[in-house]
Formats: C-alpha cells, structure tokens, sequence
C-alpha cells in the first residue's frame, strides 16, 4: 500500500468533483471513496455544524469535543 495523500491533494481533487457537479447537475459519479482519507473526513466532521440532528448513535458534535 502507498503512503496517503496529502491532505492539500485530496482537497483539490474534491473541489474538482464538487465543481463538476455544479457545471452539470446530470453529472453522476462512481467510486468516489478513493478520493477521501481520514483527514478528510476528520476535518470534514468538525466543519459540521454543531446545532443538526443527532447521529445514529445518539452522539452530538459536542459530546466528541475535547
């Protein structure tokens, strides 16, 4: 397995998804999971905001602060 990629990487290849998605809203995607990487989705999450519905789980985006 190769190491992961950079975060600044990763953050342009999703610019470049959502930016096709707003050019053509036919545009349909597969196989994105490639793309994401745990600091993406980290920083995803704690860009959320905090006052939406509960998880699943019942956990808030402030029960997970530090």
């Amino acid at each position: 397995m190769g190491t992961p990629e950079s975060r600044e990487i990763t953050e342009t290849k999703l610019n470049r998804i959502a930016w096709l998605s707003a050019k053509d809203e036919q545009k349909q995607f597969n196989c994105l999971m490639h793309h994401f990487n745990e600091s993406s989705l980290n920083d995803c999450y704690h860009q959320l905001a905090g006052n939406k519905a509960v998880g699943m789980d019942g956990v808030t985006i402030f029960d997970t602060s530090n």
